[in-house]
């Protein structure tokens, strides 16, 4: 350890990424890789890119983790269809790594670098449940805002908040 030059210390490369606040303590910033942190478990993004690789059909696998909305993303270019390829995501992972959507594209977004455009697809994963929400949101109190209940379809009375929006809810309404 360069900084104590008191007596011999271990340094070792966690993958943190850390600086000093003003009363000079090391603070905790983000990973530097691409584990997360999702239901408790530490989970490394690229194991769930390699498994949908791994699946026939799948040329390339990008997996995005939209904080926000604590959502994994699975974006993927190939043949198989999204419901197949989440079958298949869950006989080969637990069930805390399988993403909550599977998208098809045509083509991998990429930056200048000839990278895959990562933070384009994270914006893409955060933009489609704004969207989703707006949907919902105008499918059930329509534009001008006043709430019509009867415009609601019946399966929607039934399901519990989390199953429409992906996030925590209260007890399901009847």
């Amino acid at each position: 350890n360069p900084l104590n030059p008191h007596y011999p210390e271990i340094i070792y490369r966690t993958g943190d990424i850390g600086r000093f606040n003003e009363r000079g303590e090391l603070v905790f910033v983000c990973r530097r890789d691409a584990q997360i942190k999702h239901m408790g478990h530490r989970i490394e993004l690229g194991e769930i890119e390699a498994a949908a690789s791994g699946t026939d059909g799948v040329r390339a696998a990008c997996c995005v983790y939209d904080a926000g909305n604590k959502r994994i993303g699975l974006y993927y270019v190939g043949d198989t269809e999204p419901a197949a390829l989440t079958k298949a995501l869950r006989a080969a992972l637990p069930p805390y790594m399988i993403p909550a959507f599977c998208e098809k594209l045509s083509a991998m977004p990429l930056t200048p670098n000839g990278k895959v455009d990562r933070k384009g697809l994270r914006e893409r994963a955060e933009n489609k449940e704004e969207r989703k929400l707006r949907f919902i949101g105008l499918f059930m109190f329509g534009r001008r805002g006043g709430a019509c209940p009867s415009r609601l379809p019946k399966i929607f009375r039934y399901l519990q908040f989390s199953q429409i929006s992906g996030g925590a809810s209260p007890s399901p309404t009847t």
